[in-house]
């Protein structure tokens, strides 16, 4: 039988921790995509661009930096795509028209939604 200090008991705490942390970002994912839909909805209407499109940056940047560590690969890359079109974006560089930069974080959008509807949890 393992000790309190024992390498098996440190593990499963591990485990049992991570499981928490992934039952927590598996949450924040499902209500990170449906406010990234609402706002990319919002995009193409005049009005609050700018706010919408920090947000969305927040929030891509955020899925960027975390899903790979929870194993959703596909998800980090959508998100990085989705980051660096709300950057673009934001600092107006030259480029696509404003309506393709919105199709495109749309799309990416769409993406991460479809990639969140295959995941388990």
């Amino acid at each position: 039988m393992a000790t309190d200090d024992s390498p098996q008991d440190r593990d499963v705490l591990f485990d049992e921790r991570l499981a928490v942390l992934r039952s927590r970002f598996a949450a924040r994912l499902r209500q990170d995509v449906a406010e990234l839909a609402e706002l990319a909805g919002q995009l193409s209407a005049a009005g609050h661009r700018e706010e919408a499109l920090r947000r969305i940056h927040a929030l891509a940047h955020g899925l960027h930096g975390t899903a790979a560590t929870f194993g959703q690969q596909r998800t980090g890359e959508a998100a990085a795509v989705l980051e660096a079109a709300a950057e673009a974006a934001l600092a107006g560089e030259e480029g696509e028209p404003w309506p393709q930069r919105v199709k495109a974080m749309q799309a990416a959008t769409g993406l991460l939604q479809a990639i969140r509807s295959e995941e388990p949890g």
